[in-house]
């Protein structure tokens, strides 16, 4: 028991505490049933046990701040046990898993949801606004956001960006 409790047998002396991901990788593959069954049923009676809710504190330097005496120089960010995450993890998918099955998520929804990703998402994005070009619907509202641009600097700022000029001009002035 000493090993678990942090306690050195020779010493007495309080160990290095081991990490709460080495404990529940160790638990999950000595004991897969048990851990699911806790899981399962953390997430069934509603229940976290106090000593998973404790988080740690940690301030970590933003980048790039010219004075790190300075509170806003920082951000505090909080370290959960592993094994409250894993059972928000588990209760996670099994929400998201609810709401697929029962079809009550956007067509347009991507984010955390299986087998779509914001390549997919760029995708739908890159056909609609084509089908848009094509149907001369994207022209129109360009003509009046762009109203007031230079079209020599718009021009030369798309051939930066690497966007063959030609083809937005001719639709924005044009047309």
């Amino acid at each position: 028991m000493r090993h678990w409790s942090g306690q050195d047998a020779k010493h007495e002396r309080p160990r290095r505490r081991q990490d709460g991901a080495e404990i529940v990788k160790i638990m999950w593959e000595w004991a897969l049933e048990r851990v699911t069954a806790l899981v399962r049923a953390c997430i069934e009676l509603g229940h976290h046990p106090e000593s998973w809710k404790t988080a740690k504190g940690v301030v970590i330097p933003k980048q790039g701040k010219p004075d790190y005496k300075q509170v806003r120089a920082h951000r505090v960010i909080s370290l959960l046990d592993s094994s409250c995450k894993l059972v928000e993890r588990a209760a996670a998918h099994m929400i998201a898993d609810h709401l697929e099955r029962r079809n009550k998520l956007h067509d347009g929804q991507y984010g955390y949801r299986k087998r779509r990703s914001a390549v997919d998402a760029v995708a739908v994005l890159m056909n609609r606004t084509q089908q848009a070009w094509q149907g001369k619907k994207v022209a129109g509202a360009l003509k009046v956001a762009f109203n007031n641009v230079s079209r020599t600097v718009l021009s030369r700022r798309l051939g930066e960006i690497g966007i063959e000029p030609d083809l937005v001009m001719g639709r924005l002035f044009h047309e």
